[in-house]
């Protein structure tokens, strides 16, 4: 892998982690790329698309969909362009798209069914709080949280009623995941 992104490569499935800066702020991209298919998935695209399709190219993997934690711009600045780029659909919920206004023709709207991909089972989880429409993704062990959650704690909220929202939102992670999931 490049300088731009870093592979944790697992059987199954494995995660280039992607640094992104938009020169005041930085974050994280993740491209969760199936071995055997070689089909992938993109959590949260922004800022830096030359990132984006060097992991892309440098995994050999057909980018399969958008997946979106929230619509904030350091999450899905990018989304639609790679959704256009790529031919692939961007999934976002309608709590999220009725609050930020989001829109792209090639939306499919979450719920929190499980669906699969390539090999791969995504499966989201309803997590407002942050956002009123958040979700993560849990997909073979690994939850990918957005701004749900951080090492050092959790999203920042607008008022006190989202901070209580985040609150379930949190408690619900930890009666749903195993211990083992990777975070």
């Amino acid at each position: 892998m490049s300088t731009a992104a870093f592979a944790t490569r697992t059987a199954f499935p494995y995660v280039v982690e992607m640094q992104v800066s938009n020169g005041l702020m930085e974050n994280y991209n993740y491209l969760i790329v199936e071995p055997k298919s070689q089909q992938s998935v993109i959590i949260d695209p922004a800022w830096e698309i030359d990132k984006i399709d060097a992991a892309i190219a440098e995994s050999k993997s057909t980018l399969k969909g958008v997946l979106l934690t929230h619509t904030h711009p350091d999450h899905a600045d990018l989304a639609s362009e790679v959704a256009y780029s790529y031919d692939v659909p961007i999934w976002v919920s309608q709590e999220e798209v009725d609050w930020s206004g989001f829109y792209d023709e090639r939306m499919i709207i979450l719920d929190e069914l499980p669906f699969i991909l390539g090999q791969m089972m995504i499966q989201p989880i309803f997590t407002p709080g942050h956002t009123p429409g958040g979700y993560c993704f849990l997909i073979a062990g690994h939850l990918f949280t957005g701004d749900t959650l951080f090492a050092e704690g959790c999203g920042i909220c607008d008022d006190e009623a989202s901070a209580r929202v985040l609150f379930d939102s949190l408690q619900n992670l930890k009666q749903q995941l195993s211990p083992d999931t990777k975070i």
